[in-house]
């Protein structure tokens, strides 16, 4: 029997329904998170040649993690860690059955509701440049110069959460 985890405290009642979406908190130590972590490897690993490693986990249970549900089949995911008045949202995945029909848009509005849930006045993400137009047309904005993470150009992104 699948453990369906919980939703965390502080948050009530977070559940948000767009289309046939449910958006909620996933536990660190629930199945969905297992579902999660393989959905990231396929999804922001394995298309650049690697796997999701223990290094690359070793922190999710210090984040919030935020899942997309079509009916009980986790389509998508996202993890935030709180730094003070910011937000940082980090493993941003979308099954590739889901791409291209607004789901992500979807799910950073409901990171974006947790993040001003937790006194946030700002997300920030470091976007892969493939998905920069992505992040600039859902409202967030360029900082700094392009960098490298896990061997491909990144650049910061941020928007402001007071508007």
């Amino acid at each position: 029997m699948r453990s369906n985890g919980r939703l965390l405290g502080g948050f009530g009642e977070f559940r948000e329904h767009y289309m046939a979406i449910q958006f909620q908190l996933i536990d660190f130590s629930s199945d969905y998170y297992q579902d999660a972590c393989q959905l990231r490897d396929v999804v922001l690993r394995r298309p650049l040649g690697m796997k999701l490693s223990l290094q690359d986990t070793k922190n999710d249970h210090l984040g919030i993690h935020l899942a997309g549900f079509d009916a009980d089949l986790l389509m998508c995911t996202a993890i935030l860690f709180q730094n003070n008045a910011a937000v940082k949202i980090t493993q941003v995945a979308i099954d590739s059955a889901y791409q291209a029909q607004g789901i992500g848009r979807q799910l950073m509005a409901c990171a974006e509701v947790s993040a001003k849930n937790l006194s946030a006045v700002r997300c920030y993400c470091h976007a892969r440049l493939t998905v920069k137009a992505f992040y600039q047309a859902i409202g967030y904005q360029p900082q700094g110069e392009i960098f490298e993470e896990i061997g491909i150009p990144h650049i910061m992104m941020q928007k402001c959460l007071l508007e």
